[in-house]
């Protein structure tokens, strides 16, 4: 990919910025370039998601271009100006000002969460109801064992049944990865501007806090909470939230457990989140 955008853009300057479980990403000049794992359909639909937000979330939203004839197809757009944050750096300010950052966190996610459900499928028709598949019973168990013993396996399982018992809060179109790596802040920690829609879908609000309760420690997750139900009105249960760690957890493990061949790296992820699941016994 690097020996394709130096040809590409011979008098730019390029780098290497990082990769993720589904993009390659590199700077070339004041632009971001991603290249997708899984097909450049993904970013045809996150342009469509970030056109039709642009105006009614009032920071910085990516104009993505998708560019298809070429060797390798790509999206692109713009550098957005700003700094990350996580929250240990937010922990970190004074009082008043880790208030207004929480306020202004929750004020965007709600501006998100309002958004019509039906204005947002007739604008995106792609986008559908995001949830967890639902492993039976024994697909459930043939994944985890020779991790666990069965009476732990047994333990783990009612609290994963448990979990799809619950009735939804509210549908909304969500990011589903607001977290300091896909947003930024400027000198004041204000939020500037927030990119990486490519997870952006329809699904349950309380989904929206699971990836920065990956990142967070319970303290300040409950003040995101709090903040939330003040501006929406919607209580989110954090215990619930974890849970939805715990389900995605699974879900990784069993992906990983299908495959037929399975990498040093893949097993070495396997074993992480079985440590993760262990935390739950």
């Amino acid at each position: 990919m690097l020996k394709f955008l130096k040809a590409r853009f011979p008098n730019s300057k390029i780098k290497f910025a990082g990769k993720g479980s589904a993009s390659v990403a590199f700077i070339v000049d004041e632009n971001i370039i991603r290249f997708s794992k899984h097909g450049i359909a993904r970013y045809k639909t996150e342009a469509k998601v970030t056109d039709f937000i642009r105006d009614k979330i009032h920071v910085q939203i990516p104009n993505i271009m998708v560019v298809e004839d070429a060797q390798y197809p790509y999206a692109i757009h713009k550098m957005l100006v700003g700094n990350n944050w996580d929250a240990d750096i937010i922990n970190s300010l004074p009082v008043k000002s880790r208030k207004q950052f929480i306020k202004d966190y929750v004020g965007i996610v709600c501006a998100l969460h309002d958004i019509g459900v039906e204005a947002a499928k007739t604008a995106i028709p792609e986008l559908g109801f995001r949830e967890f598949l639902r492993l039976e019973s024994n697909e459930f168990k043939r994944c985890l064992k020779g991790y666990f013993s069965e009476s732990e396996i047994d333990a783990l399982y009612v609290k994963y049944e448990r979990f799809f018992d619950s009735p939804s809060k509210k549908t909304a179109l969500l990011h589903y990865d607001f977290t300091g790596e896909n947003s930024l802040i400027d000198d004041r920690f204000r939020i500037t501007g927030i990119f990486d829609w490519c997870e952006a879908g329809l699904g349950d609000v309380t989904y929206e806090f699971y990836k920065l309760a990956k990142s967070c420690n319970n303290s300040f997750l409950e003040e995101i909470l709090h903040e939330y139900e003040n501006q929406s009105g919607i209580r989110i249960d954090i215990e619930k939230v974890k849970e939805i760690r715990f389900i995605d957890t699974v879900r990784k493990i069993h992906r990983d457990s299908v495959l037929e061949s399975i990498a040093d790296t893949e097993r070495d992820g396997i074993l992480l989140n079985i440590g993760k699941l262990r935390l739950w016994l």
